[in-house]
């Protein structure tokens, strides 16, 4: 892996205020915005401005004229993190928040409907809405629906009215819906947030529903900078201390009941969990753990999400052993994989540790009998949409972000695709098979090495996508009692001797356990890697969370 030193700043005699400002320089905060990023004050007001005032005006008529009219209210979700907590947000604030009771919610299942709106998911909503009611319902997307331009077409032929919420990118056509709500600058369930504030108003106090707009736009790797930055930090609070008892259940199972909440956990440890459900099962699960008062209920919930997920983690290593294996497939620019007996509930997770491994975008495709679903991930210099717009001969459809995104081919134009993107790559995109590159903020001495050094990082904090927990290299470290650990052996265990003073750090290395066979006991190496408090031994200490390390050559 290669190594980029964002600032070559000596951090010898640095005053800990000047490392704060070095790092706030790397990741493009102005010295005039820095104490706003720094202490960042929810606003609604601020938020609610990022989607038309007339379009949420519509909104909210058209709700309080369907429930004056007692039609069924349908709110159409996906299947995703993000989409479970928008649907839970909506449907409480109409169905709580509100009192109506025909209100429901959708949520597709990933192989019998497909992503998003889709014309089974929309037979499906009919069947929901004629057991409510002979009158046409009243169809709210949230997190999907922008590019769905026939499938809200047909609803409207049907006598839906539809209003449509998302986040995701849209396609040169929008929907021909009654309101489109859409900001690209927040989660689905941000947007969703604000509709149920205006939907409310004096009804609901500011941090309602916070804790599931946190855990939303975390999960869905939406940048933490702009107006995510105060959700989020206010919504890591009200999801430490939520009343949900599903999420305390599944605190509980997960082994972080009681802990202070950070994007790590829910991007790690909560957002999987939640996902699991979806990609192996019906996400409606994940759904009903959010919004039940049920404690038993939200223990069978937590439960059965819990078995999920460790399925979810075998299906993903087998089919990542497996992409390993078509080293002729795997070396090309772009890799596309595909095979027959990978889950489309993992192929997501799949090219991402593709992309990761070898710092290119990366396509896993699992193939069908007739149609096939693929995924594909990327790096942030390389934008997946426009990559997509150029192979629309191939592809049926497609979706997503810049760096994430899902679409549908037909199985016999596998091989059609793979050459068409290799083409379209080597035309238009100029992408070159390069060794994965790791970004380094600074270089630190490692008299810096304290918890004092994770407090003040803190000040940083909530970390995720525009603003990474912050990595640094100290060089001439001393490696003892390297040792594989997980069960497995995927991780790499060892303790860090700073040459100079004797110093020892406790250092761990998640799925770095293939580089023990490297490392004699004391060698000398050069490390990068982040900080973190580590309360295992109940005694809080300093521990060294290893990105990559390497033998010192000089």
């Amino acid at each position: 892996m290669k190594w980029k030193l964002l600032n070559n700043t000596e951090t010898a005699n640095l005053a800990p205020r000047d490392l704060v400002d070095l790092l706030l320089e790397n990741r493009g905060i102005a010295a005039a915005d820095r104490e706003r990023f720094l202490n960042p004050q929810l606003d609604l007001e601020d938020i609610c401005s990022l989607l038309p005032d007339e379009e949420l005006v519509k909104a909210r008529e058209l709700i309080y004229r369907a429930i004056e009219h007692n039609r069924p209210v349908i709110i159409h979700g996906d299947y995703d993190v993000d989409g479970l907590c928008a649907s839970a947000v909506l449907w409480e604030a109409i169905y709580r928040g509100l009192g109506y009771p025909l209100a429901r919610p959708f949520i597709p299942h990933r192989i019998n409907h497909g992503y998003g709106l889709s014309v089974p998911s929309l037979e499906e909503v009919g069947k929901i809405s004629r057991q409510l009611s002979s009158q046409p319902p009243l169809l709210i997307t949230v997190d999907c629906g922008i590019s769905a331009v026939s499938e809200v077409k047909q609803a409207k032929r049907e006598g839906y009215e539809v209003i449509l919420t998302d986040h995701h990118v849209p396609g040169n056509i929008r929907p021909a819906a009654d309101v489109i709500l859409h900001t690209s600058k927040l989660s689905g369930t941000g947007v969703a947030w604000v509709l149920a504030h205006f939907l409310l108003e004096d009804k609901l106090e500011q941090e309602a529903y916070l804790d599931l707009v946190a855990l939303a736009t975390i999960a869905d790797l939406v940048p933490l900078i702009g107006p995510n930055r105060p959700l989020v930090k206010s919504g890591l609070a009200a999801l430490s201390s939520t009343p949900r008892v599903g999420l305390q259940e599944l605190f509980q199972k997960a082994g972080i009941k009681d802990k202070v909440l950070t994007s790590y956990h829910v991007g790690w440890i909560i957002g999987p969990r939640l996902n699991a459900a979806g990609r192996i099962d019906h996400a409606l699960e994940g759904l009903r753990l959010l919004a039940t008062r049920d404690r038993v209920q939200a223990g069978k919930l937590a439960d059965f999400l819990e078995r999920r997920n460790r399925q979810r983690q075998l299906l993903t290593d087998k089919a990542f052993r497996q992409a390993l294996e078509m080293t002729d497939r795997i070396n090309q620019p772009l890799p596309v994989l595909a095979h027959p007996q990978w889950h489309e509930g993992v192929i997501g997770l799949v090219a991402a540790k593709i992309m990761q491994r070898f710092g290119r975008p990366a396509i896993a495709i699992a193939r069908g009998a007739e149609i096939s679903k693929g995924s594909a991930r990327s790096p942030d210099n390389f934008n997946l949409i426009e990559l997509f717009q150029h192979l629309k001969k191939t592809v049926k459809s497609f979706g997503g972000h810049p760096r994430a995104a899902g679409f549908s081919l037909a199985s016999d134009k596998i091989s059609l695709f793979a050459q068409e993107i290799q083409e379209v790559v080597k035309d238009k995109f100029n992408l070159k098979s390069a060794e994965p590159e790791l970004k380094i903020d600074l270089g630190l001495n490692a008299a810096f090495l304290t918890l004092d050094l994770v407090r003040l990082l803190e000040k940083l904090s909530p970390f995720g996508i525009g603003n990474p927990r912050p990595v640094f290299s100290t060089p001439k470290l001393r490696a003892f009692g390297v040792k594989k650990v997980g069960d497995r052996g995927q991780h790499l265990k060892l303790q860090l001797q700073n040459g100079l003073t004797g110093q020892l750090f406790s250092a761990i290395g998640f799925n770095l356990g293939d580089l023990a066979y490297q490392l004699n006991e004391g060698a000398v190496v050069d490390v990068a890697y982040q900080v973190e408090e580590d309360n295992y031994y109940q005694k809080p200490r300093l521990q060294l969370k290893i990105k990559d390390i390497k033998v010192s050559t000089a």
